[in-house]
Order: C-alpha cells, then structure tokens, then sequence
C-alpha cells in the first residue's frame, strides 16, 4: 500500500479515536473508576495480543516455526531503542509538569504516546496489509478512552462543546505523522524493516506495561481489572486471525 494512503488511514485513525472520546466526555458527567478501569485494562490485553501475534512475529521474519535470527536481533534492538526514547521522554515531561495544567500534560503524555502507535501503523500497514487492519481495530479501541480522559478535564475547565471535541482530536495527529514515518521507512529502507516494527511494538509494550496497567490498578485495585485484560486478549486472539 502507497505510504501515501497509509498516513491518511493513520491521521483519521487518531483524529476519529480520540475525537470519539472528546464527544464522549461532552455528553458524560463523570466515569466510574471501576468501569474506566475495565476498559483500560481490556484495550491493554488487546495490545499485548496485537504485539505477540502480530508485530513481533512480522518483524522476526517468522515463517512457521522459522525465524530469521538477523531480522530477530534488529527487532529487539528497536525495541530497546523505543523504550529507553520513551522513559527519557516521559521523565522530561514530568520534569516540567508542575507548571502545566492537568489536561494539558496528559495531551502532552498521550501525543507522545501516538507517534510510537502511529509508527507502528504505517510499518504493519507496509509490511501486511490485513496486519496493519487489525492494528487499526486495537488502536481506535485504544484511544476512544485516551480522548475521554482528556475531554473530561477540559470540560470541568469551562471549554465549550466544541472545542473539548476538537481538541482531542487534534491529540490525534502524531499518529498521522507516525503512519508516514513507518511507511515511508519501509518503503526507503525495506531492510530496516524488523527494527522498525520492533521499535513499534517496543512502544507499544511500554504504553502497556508502564502506562495502561498501572493506571487501570491504581483507579481499581479488585480483580476486575485482570478480567478485562484477560477479556482484551481473547478478543486480541479472534482479531489477530480474522485479520491474517
């Protein structure tokens, strides 16, 4: 698929997802933290999904039981790379957070968040067309809740409708600019391909394990929570092989 079409599928993507979740913060007065944290928790396992069955298969150049060990090696240097990017982003931000206002830096932590994703996008779309679909579902999934976190403060800040929907929507560009990066990468450098894809799900475990989890937790510390992430996967399973 041209890169071209790729990073428009990804711009809508993120403008559709958290834009949802901004339409969805205008019309709720509140979520409940148990449900929140069953939602976050359920889009957490279909991410985990998406990375295992997915991504990191593609990206090790799996064939069966196969796997190319050069391809394998590029993937977790990516990985390593994404990760270590992140945590230095994210101390950086917190650094500086204490000025800010509480919607503000989680549209800041969100946007950091959705470029990683949207790299991830453009290099599945790139590599495996029905991959890259099945990525779309998880990732829309995913950032309908994102909007809906940073809509509700906007909207208990005084905002007008309209611009609780329009700013979260705007949150969703970087993923646009990631569809283009991943895409146009692979189309440039079809060799970088692994470390690219493993960069991606690289991010997307740290957005998981590092962001997700802990924050579905600490809004709910019962069991439900582990039900929607066992949930999420099982949906994650049924998504993956629809979309082979």
């Amino acid at each position: 698929m041209n890169f071209i079409y790729i990073t428009i599928i990804g711009l809508l993507i993120g403008l559709v997802g958290t834009g949802a979740g901004g339409v969805l913060a205008v019309f709720v007065a509140r979520v409940p933290k148990r449900p929140l944290s069953l939602i976050i928790e359920f889009c957490a396992g279909l991410m985990i999904c998406v990375v295992c069955f997915d991504l990191l298969p593609e990206s090790f150049g799996a064939e069966g039981l196969s796997v190319n060990h050069t391809d394998m090696i590029m993937s977790i240097t990516g990985i390593i790379i994404s990760v270590l990017t992140l945590i230095y982003a994210e101390h950086s931000l917190r650094a500086h957070g204490k000025a800010i206002g509480s919607a503000f830096i989680m549209s800041l932590g969100i946007i950091l968040h959705n470029f990683p994703e949207g790299v991830a996008l453009g290099a599945a779309f790139y590599a495996n067309v029905m991959i890259g679909i099945g990525l779309a579902v998880v990732i829309i999934l995913h950032t309908i809740p994102a909007g809906l976190i940073i809509g509700l403060p906007l909207k208990n800040s005084g905002y007008s409708k309209f611009k609780v929907v329009l700013y979260t929507a705007l949150v969703g560009l970087p993923m646009g600019i990631g569809a283009f990066t991943g895409s146009y990468l692979g189309e440039i450098a079809p060799g970088l391909s692994s470390i690219i894809l493993g960069y991606a799900a690289g991010a997307i475990l740290y957005v998981v394990f590092g962001e997700l989890i802990p924050e579905a937790q600490e809004l709910h510390k019962g069991k439900l929570g582990t039900v929607g992430n066992i949930a999420g996967m099982i949906a994650g399973i049924i998504i993956s092989f629809m979309f082979k």
